[in-house]
């Protein structure tokens, strides 16, 4: 017992050890000149997406996190959606819609996670009906999100591309973990990607809740003539059309698709909501 009781103290330390992102940025880490970074706080997590969405794509840099991130206070994380918490996230690039693809200020570098966590991102973006929510908006084809972790969240959008790692992903997510939070969007919602295009997700983890109006899936609303191998969701989705536990719509002849596997709250929907008459050829297992 007194085992017990010293290791749950510990954990008490820890916890109140960690600072809570206060709302300032910090770009001060960057050096044009240098192609490997590492960033430990969250005001230099801001700092990225503040470089990013003035033009900096991050093409041929590597990030490492190098210590948990937090964002918010986590207590009271389940009632987000009605108690919003003291800071708001403002995502690593941005795709929107209603410009050219090309013009969309995007991350295309590696991002590696190092194994650590982004506790409490939140993200409201309620009237926001043309551009992502998500903690990276937009990766570029070039980019590579790895061995990340993203717990305790929370990301509205009535409009387009809603989840909790990429709105928009044309690169690669490998070896990530999304536990605990909820993504509640419009269309093209995803448990880790609200739609992948010609990327991949590859060997993911995602336990969480998926809401949307259509296209939603536990993984991503949407993949297009992409590679889906080896992930794993566990959650509630939850949609009007072309909804499924895994992916919400399927579309391309050269998609592929093997060894996923769902844990499903709602056992009632497919693994694949929508998969289009252009993926006969596909390899979808």
């Amino acid at each position: 017992m007194r085992n017990l009781l010293f290791v749950a103290l510990i954990a008490c330390v820890a916890f109140a050890q960690q600072t809570i992102w206060d709302g300032a940025v910090d770009t001060t880490w960057f050096d044009g000149g240098k192609t490997t970074f590492e960033i430990s706080t969250a005001q230099q997590l801001a700092g990225l997406a503040v470089l990013v969405d003035n033009g900096n794509d991050f093409k041929g840099k590597s990030v490492k996190l190098t210590a948990d991130i937090w964002l918010n206070d986590t207590a009271d994380f389940q009632n987000w959606e009605k108690n919003a918490p003291k800071n708001q996230w403002v995502q690593i690039g941005v795709y929107n819609v209603m410009i050219p693809r090309a013009m969309c200020k995007g991350f295309a570098g590696n991002f590696d996670g190092n194994a650590k966590t982004i506790f409490g991102m939140y993200i409201n973006a309620e009237g926001n009906k043309m551009k992502s929510a998500a903690l990276f908006g937009y990766l570029g084809a070039e980019a590579v999100v790895t061995n990340l972790n993203v717990t305790s969240f929370y990301v509205s959008n009535d409009g387009i591309l809603t989840a909790p790692v990429a709105g928009a992903n044309l690169g690669k997510i490998q070896n990530c973990e999304v536990n605990g939070g909820t993504a509640n969007g419009g269309l093209w919602v995803g448990g880790l990607t609200g739609s992948t295009e010609e990327g991949q997700i590859l060997d993911n983890k995602v336990r969480a809740n998926v809401i949307g109006m259509k296209i939603v899936g536990g993984i991503s609303g949407e993949i297009n003539i992409a590679t889906l191998t080896g992930n794993y969701f566990e959650g509630n989705v939850q949609g009007n059309r072309e909804t499924g536990n895994l992916v919400g719509r399927v579309g391309g002849a050269t998609t592929i698709i093997k060894n996923n596997k769902a844990k499903p709250v709602n056992t009632q929907l497919s693994s694949f909501g929508n998969v289009k008459g252009n993926t006969k050829k596909a390899e979808i297992q």
